[in-house]
Parts: structure tokens; sequence; C-alpha cells
């Protein structure tokens, strides 16, 4: 049976694109202090930055759970690779996250 084309959603593009960019800037931030401007207002406002992030992921996960065969082979295994970076570093920025809330004292009583 001939499967549909997958629909390639702006939204998702840029979802992808706004997710990396937003990984781009925030590593180098984080550890080389580059842009400088960047990474304080991300510490700001890291829990609503870090829930929203967690919603794009999700999202790119399900879009490509539910089109993966309408795919074509290279690009569906590109999208699973991308998005499983994604979701490692969503993890490893979360427990960095937490950490960095423990060494402040904003975590416990």
């Amino acid at each position: 049976m001939n499967q549909p084309a997958a629909s390639k959603s702006p939204a998702i593009l840029v979802t992808f694109a706004l997710v990396i960019l937003y990984n781009a800037f925030y590593w180098p931030g984080k550890f080389l202090h580059w842009p400088e401007a960047f990474y304080p207002e991300v510490a700001k406002h890291w829990k609503l930055i870090t829930f929203l992030e967690f919603l794009a992921i999700a999202s790119l996960a399900v879009d490509i759970i539910v089109q993966f065969d309408r795919f074509p082979r290279r690009e569906a295994q590109l999208r699973v690779v991308t998005t499983a970076v994604l979701g490692a570093l969503l993890v490893l920025r979360f427990i960095l996250g937490v950490m960095d809330l423990y060494m402040r004292g904003e975590v416990g009583g």
C-alpha cells in the first residue's frame, strides 16, 4: 500500500531550528560565557524555559513517532537522531540546572 507523503509542518521545522539554535547559544553561554548576556537571562527564567523546551522536544518526538513510516529512510533516521540528541541535552541541562539551584540554596527547606 502506498502511504501518503509525510506532512512537513512548518511548525515542526521551526521547532527543530529554535531548539537547535537555543542549544547553540546555551552551552557556550554556560561554560564559555559567550554571548555574555544570554546565559544570565536563561538562568533567571530557567524553569519556564526548561518546561517550554520539554514541550518542544516532546512535540518533535511525537511527530517522528506518528510519521516515521512516511518519511524517506534517511530523513527519518536524521530526525530520530536529532530528536534523541536534543532530548539528551535537555536531560543534561535539567540535571545541571537542579545542581545549580541546589548549590544556590533554592532547593529544600
